[in-house]
């Protein structure tokens, strides 16, 4: 099954993950441009920071792959529990200062992470009370 997640840039395109490509969309539906990259193996999500930075995250690979304007800046992430790993991440979004915010579905929380992708904190745990996530995408 292919899933697409689409993300709106702030220049008004959209842009969307299809396992290993990353394509981008005018807000009336005409392709614009695609890129890859041979370190992508099963994309999930995308966003685009306030620089223009594309940040991907990647399940197979358990990382977060962040992408300017030149190319590949950094990535971060490894399999595992600790602070600084995933288990499967999903969802990417930054905030208004560029931190980063990834949900880690099956360590059942959501990882802030710098801009240059500093572990920094993390909320939830696994269950379904108050300050609990059960496998957020």
């Amino acid at each position: 099954m292919i899933v697409i997640y689409p993300q709106v840039t702030p220049v008004a395109s959209i842009a969307m993950v299809c396992k290993r490509t990353v394509t981008l969309w005018t807000s009336t539906g005409t392709l614009t441009s695609t890129f890859t990259h041979p370190d992508f193996k099963d994309l999930h999500g995308v966003c685009i920071d306030r620089e223009g930075r594309y940040v991907l995250t990647d399940m197979e690979k358990n990382s977060v792959t962040v992408f300017g304007a030149t190319g590949k800046l950094f990535s971060f992430g490894s399999f595992g529990p600790k602070n600084d790993q995933f288990k499967s991440p999903g969802y990417v979004t930054t905030g208004p200062d560029n931190r980063i915010y990834v949900s880690d579905h099956h360590n059942h929380c959501i990882k802030i992470f710098s801009d240059k992708g500093e572990f920094l904190s993390k909320f939830g745990r696994k269950g379904r009370g108050d300050g609990e996530l059960s496998f957020p995408e």
